[in-house]
């Protein structure tokens, strides 16, 4: 299929020379750094994507940095434009492109760590690629919730400003007031021990995109978004100095790196 169509011609971003190179591109594999718990310490580094020798079959990847080598975990489904987000000893594979009739995937899957197997979790409402995705630990009760967000993307109604959140330990997906724009390849994350979810750049039906939105996901969030609209559920953040689309975004030392 192809990743380009309906998207904006690129061109100079103000103040970025030779804006057309620097412009992000998603990666040919997806990683993953999971921490097991202290039996364990070393912190394991997962690969998903297509097999270099055999592009017809994809594999998930263990690499060892200490060695500087890896080693096949197991196989997967095709799997473009997907997220990949690690909760506790697991890393879900939400959306994303698995084959020519089904680019706009709903599927859900878990990969497993420890088991090396993979386990069937609840689609999602709205199937699409090129989302964000970042995962939050709620306060409230004994150990809080675990909640996994899906932010924007495109599908074959266009870009989306559609969000969903998901309760891990629940297994039950819930829709999130619409972002302010709509937004494909954006970058997601948040800050530990912070409820808000920042969602950065992307583009839409017309430009790359600087600007910055985020929302509150606390332990009451199913209540708030019963109810809240976009004007209040979602509020502007400082925007990016370079607009960009297909970038990351990762907590670092109390601050979000965007690249």
């Amino acid at each position: 299929c192809s990743a380009d169509k309906g998207r904006p011609p690129r061109r100079g971003i103000e103040g970025e020379p030779n804006a057309e190179d620097v412009v992000a591109e998603i990666p040919r594999h997806a990683t993953a750094v999971v921490n097991l718990p202290p039996a364990s310490p070393q912190t394991h580094f997962f690969l998903f994507g297509r097999d270099k020798d055999d592009w017809s079959r994809w594999t998930v990847l263990h690499y060892d940095p200490r060695h500087q080598r890896a080693e096949r975990v197991t196989d997967m489904e095709e799997r473009w434009l997907a997220t990949f987000s690690v909760v506790g000893e697991s890393v879900f594979v939400v959306g994303g492109s698995t084959s020519q009739q089904e680019r706009n995937s709903k599927r859900v899957v878990e990969f497993l760590v420890k088991e090396a197997r993979w386990h069937e979790r609840a689609p999602l409402a709205v199937g699409r690629r090129f989302h964000a995705a970042a995962v939050v630990k709620t306060a409230g009760g004994e150990e809080g919730r675990t909640l996994l967000g899906i932010f924007g993307g495109e599908n074959e109604g266009g870009h989306l400003s559609s969000c969903e959140v998901y309760d891990v330990n629940r297994d039950i997906w819930f829709k999130l007031p619409d972002m302010r724009a709509k937004r494909t390849a954006p970058g997601a994350a948040c800050l530990s021990g912070d409820s808000r979810v920042f969602v950065f750049g992307g583009f839409n039906d017309s430009s790359y995109l600087a600007s910055v939105e985020f929302c509150r996901l606390e332990a009451d969030y199913e209540e708030v978004t019963d109810t809240a609209r976009t004007a209040d559920f979602w509020q502007a953040a400082a925007p990016m100095r370079i607009a960009r689309y297909g970038l990351a975004a990762t907590p670092f030392r109390g601050r979000i790196i965007v690249a």
